[in-house]
């Protein structure tokens, strides 16, 4: 199911563990057992859900490769580590913000219907699309139960 679009949303993350890069899907989940690692080393807990733009998608070799912006909200600063940078807050102002629950099917026409919105209305983008996915599921059984939020800024 599609939500409606919430207009002038705001979104403040503090304390942000950021990463930027081309990773395989693979690799996205070596990146998630590294960035498990730092913050239990850290003893350092998440806040939020990470919010991730997706720049570019490519295929080489057969393989899907995706040009990331990713950022978590976290308890407390960390120092910058290899691979991660680390900001005090990341926002993004006058978002729109859709809403699908259930399959990852659907989010195309969610991105389709955002675009939309911002043409009918004469807005400008000012941000990439960030995704939030809100209530993970572990089991592909559970993908009706899916959360995942859309956020784009916009003037």
């Amino acid at each position: 199911m599609i939500g409606n679009i919430e207009k002038e949303v705001k979104v403040i993350l503090e304390n942000v563990l950021c990463v930027s890069g081309e990773f395989t899907q693979p690799e996205l989940m070596i990146l998630g057992n590294r960035i498990d690692n730092l913050l239990l080393e850290n003893n350092t807990q998440r806040t939020g859900n990470a919010f991730i733009a997706t720049n570019n998608v490519t295929v080489e070799k057969g393989q899907q490769i995706l040009d990331i912006d990713m950022y978590i909200p976290l308890d407390s600063m960390l120092n910058d580590a290899e691979g991660f940078t680390f900001i005090p807050e990341f926002s993004i102002e006058n978002a729109l913000k859709m809403t699908v629950k259930g399959s990852p099917e659907q989010f195309e026409t969610a991105v389709q219907g955002i675009t939309t919105y911002i043409d009918d209305n004469n807005l400008s983008p000012l941000t990439p699309i960030y995704v939030e996915t809100a209530n993970p599921v572990t089991d592909a059984a559970d993908l009706d139960n899916l959360v995942t939020n859309f956020y784009i800024g916009v003037e």
